[in-house]
């Protein structure tokens, strides 16, 4: 990351296989959001972050985690 640049963007994906049958939905849930810490990145005023799931995180989790950024 060149911090500072316009149009600058780091795209974060989750290695998460596919769901099966099998899968305990907290379990998968936890691992799609492991990397949300990647969102106090946004310390940067120009970055973009781009957090790709296969399922919803629910809003009240993002909120924690953009709350922990400064106003």
């Amino acid at each position: 990351m060149r911090l500072n640049e316009p149009g600058e963007s780091i795209v974060v994906v989750p290695s998460v296989a596919p769901p099966t049958k099998d899968d305990h939905g907290a379990a998968v849930q936890a691992l799609e959001e492991r990397f949300l810490f990647l969102l106090l990145l946004l310390r940067q005023p120009r970055l973009r972050v781009i957090y790709v799931t296969g399922r919803p995180v629910p809003e009240s989790i993002v909120g924690y985690y953009l709350g922990l950024l400064p106003a």
